[in-house]
């Protein structure tokens, strides 16, 4: 899919600029939807505020340049292998920085999200490689255009 849309529109910052802005207006509108109490919407200068900054510096800023770097040097797959560890690593940070409580339960969730993601992953490439191996065979079995006369 991102392939696709990188060769109907080759701008990659448009790309993912968009990408990242209508994740933000799907994310305000459940939000909206969810918490209904405008109290809950008053911000306070505190841990979590800061945690909801740096998120939004890291999670959006860096990681959206680094991700692009990557796909310039390597390919799509090279940056989609690192998606799983995401939540494990988050987790871990969590804990360490800002004092959370660590769940086994969100450990196992993620390994069993990464184990799913990994196995459509290989699933992915080998159908793109089965595609590849049947567009070649049928080369090989196409008629020649040119008759030999006497």
């Amino acid at each position: 899919m991102q392939v696709g849309t990188i060769e109907k529109c080759p701008e990659v910052m448009t790309v993912a600029s968009s990408s990242t802005l209508f994740g933000t207006f799907q994310s305000a509108l459940l939000a909206l939807i969810i918490e209904r109490d405008p109290i809950a919407w008053r911000l306070q200068f505190d841990m979590g505020l800061l945690v909801i900054v740096l998120t939004a510096i890291f999670g959006s800023l860096i990681k959206t340049h680094v991700h692009m770097w990557c796909i310039q040097r390597k390919s799509q797959f090279y940056v989609v292998m690192f998606k799983p560890l995401g939540v494990p690593i988050a987790g871990m940070f969590g804990c360490v920085f800002f004092a959370q409580t660590f769940h086994y339960g969100s450990l196992m969730a993620a390994t069993i999200t990464g184990i799913g993601y990994y196995t459509m992953m290989w699933g992915q490439i080998k159908e793109d490689e089965n595609k590849r191996d049947k567009v070649d065979l049928s080369k090989e079995r196409a008629p020649l255009l040119q008759e030999e006369q006497v």
